[in-house]
């Protein structure tokens, strides 16, 4: 009736075997990432997301105008092993005085927002897309000699993207993008129990921008 989209999304709690982290080891003087088979892992998760168009709402001036958002959030546990693991033939004791860590990569949530405009009889296009991604875990910390290599974790970062399409003539188009125009700070930081966080890495991508023409044939 008022042009309006709303969706919310659950996900069971599925089980993982033989899950695979990433953890930390370090040596004199250096320090290295190591994929490992743990026993088991849990996932849940749930996303809600919403669209509406804005004319049925506010008079046919806005014809064209849509807003959108989503939201996931999600909670993910790996168990740790209970007995000495093997690297390469060297038995090791796992852990660092807990029983399970979150999984690696599975941020806490995401935010998606974005805006359209679709201006039909100019056949233009327009479109903002952000996002936000929750703190994630990169490489998880692991003790060894009696000496703790701590998480390694990706602090929250936004991203914001551009569009637009311009219809020239028949089927050719003339299309600009704009990624990561905020050009954020990644951050990765050291966490361990009851000590501050300590700078791992710190680092911007930069902006990327394209400018294309494309002819579409239809048949």
């Amino acid at each position: 009736r008022y042009g309006t989209v709303t969706g919310v999304q659950t996900c069971a709690l599925p089980i993982f075997y033989d899950p695979i982290q990433y953890v930390n080891r370090g040596g004199p003087g250096f320090q290295y990432t190591y994929p490992l088979n743990f026993p088991s892992g849990t996932l849940l998760g749930m996303e809600v997301e919403s669209r509406v168009t804005l004319d049925p709402l506010l008079g046919e001036e806005w014809k064209g105008l849509g807003l959108g958002a989503n939201f996931t959030w999600m909670t993910s546990s790996v168990n740790l092993p209970t007995s000495p693991i093997d690297f390469n033939g060297e038995q090791i004791a796992y852990g660092a005085g807990n029983g399970t860590q979150q999984m690696v990569g599975m941020p806490e949530f995401l935010v998606n927002l974005n805006a359209t405009y679709d201006v039909e009889p100019l056949g233009t296009q327009l479109g903002i897309f952000y996002s936000w991604k929750g703190e994630s875990l990169v490489s998880a910390s692991f003790v060894e000699s009696g000496q703790l290599t701590p998480d390694i974790y990706q602090q929250p970062y936004g991203t914001l993207n551009v569009t637009v399409s311009q219809k020239i003539i028949g089927g050719l188009n003339c299309m600009f993008n704009a990624k990561n125009l905020l050009n954020p700070t990644i951050t990765t930081v050291y966490k361990a129990p009851g000590a501050a966080n300590m700078v791992n890495s710190s680092y911007s991508s930069g902006v990327t921008m394209s400018l294309a023409l494309v002819y579409q044939v239809e048949f």
